[in-house]
């Protein structure tokens, strides 16, 4: 049986810390949400089967 790999994603932070309004994960970079960097990273991963995303309840 073939092992399985998972990414799990902690993107539930405030950005309290950074006095923005905007939480982290969500700010800019480069056009895209800094959110976007780190999914892509695991989804084109070869060893990495599934990704979970944490993120606070709305």
């Amino acid at each position: 049986m073939k092992e399985k790999h998972t990414a799990i994603v902690l993107a539930a932070g405030s950005g309290k810390r950074m006095h923005s309004q905007v939480q982290k994960q969500y700010m800019d970079l480069f056009g895209k949400p800094v959110l976007y960097y780190a999914l892509r990273q695991f989804e084109e991963c070869e060893f990495i089967d599934e990704v979970i995303l944490v993120t606070k309840k709305r």
